[in-house]
């Protein structure tokens, strides 16, 4: 299994361990607006990953800035709800997230930004989606391997 991936699923058992009652399980089914859905959701997915030039030419280790999105969708009946229902899945996945090393698979977790989109389709969903970047190294010709 690719390190990506191994981060990507330490991400979602960090989210589904010791999970309040009142919080979906964390998955990495990606939602598609105009699926309907009757229950919250949080879903871990990829986004970006830059990685930085070497120091020299000859450098064997590749820095990558993996940013991974934690998206929580709730279906509510009024727009009034949006924002509240999506605020006790947010605060978990910083609380998860903030200080989290994944057992040592990543050097640190920040987080970046949290872009919140209202949507209307069969109900009005609230999809809150905080993106994390997370630096790890490989080596420049094994993108799989630690360095």
């Amino acid at each position: 299994m690719s390190r990506r991936l191994q981060i990507r699923d330490a991400i979602v058992a960090a989210l589904n361990t010791d999970t309040p009652s009142d919080i979906p399980a964390a998955t990495t089914r990606r939602w598609v607006p105009g699926i309907p859905l009757t229950e919250p959701l949080i879903s871990v997915f990829f986004s970006v990953e830059p990685v930085a030039a070497p120091v020299t030419r000859n450098f064997g280790v590749a820095v990558r800035s993996l940013s991974v999105v934690v998206q929580c969708i709730v279906p509510v009946e009024s727009e009034a709800l949006t924002d509240d229902a999506v605020e006790p899945m947010l605060n978990w996945a910083v609380r998860t997230l903030g200080l989290n090393t994944l057992g040592g698979l990543v050097h640190s977790i920040r987080e970046e930004r949290t872009d919140w989109t209202p949507l209307k389709a069969d109900l009005i969903y609230m999809v809150a989606a905080v993106t994390f970047a997370m630096d790890y190294q490989t080596k420049r010709d094994d993108m799989d391997a630690e360095a």
